[in-house]
This record gives C-alpha cells, sequence and structure tokens, in this order.
C-alpha cells in the first residue's frame, strides 16, 4: 500500500478510537450523574426527616411554654 493509503487507514482508526472514547465518556458521565442525583434524593429524604423532628420538638417547646406562661393550654 501507499503512503496516502496508510495514511488515511490510520485517520480512520483515530476517529473510530475518538468516536468511542467518546461514547464512554458520556456513558460514564451520565452513569455519575444518575448516582448523585439519587444520593442527593437520599439525602434530601433524610433531611426531611429529621426537619420534621426538629419541627415536633419546636412545637412541644411552645406547649410547653405556653402551659407554663398562662396555665392549661387552650386544647386540654
Amino acid at each position: 500500500m501507499g503512503h496516502l493509503t496508510d495514511d488515511m487507514n490510520r485517520l480512520h482508526d483515530e476517529i473510530i478510537a475518538g468516536h468511542e472514547g467518546r461514547k464512554a465518556f458520556v456513558a460514564d458521565i451520565q452513569h455519575n450523574v444518575a448516582k448523585m442525583r439519587a444520593d442527593f434524593q437520599n439525602a434530601n429524604t433524610e433531611r426531611s426527616k429529621n426537619v420534621s423532628g426538629m419541627l415536633a420538638d419546636v412545637r412541644a417547646d411552645m406547649a410547653g411554654g405556653y402551659q407554663a406562661f398562662f396555665g392549661k393550654s387552650k386544647a386540654a
């Protein structure tokens, strides 16, 4: 084969390798983003549970303060 044919074959192989590399890179990014989103969702769910617990504590503290200041609460 001539030099031009060898160069064209090498260029073809480089183009194919580059395409496969980009394809693998994008697949890896998609996998990482999906994992990050799942981790964020789990963290958000856990944070929501913590905030709900803190809110219940604040309500209990406020009810206790009301009872200490005014006596029995209106609901009782």
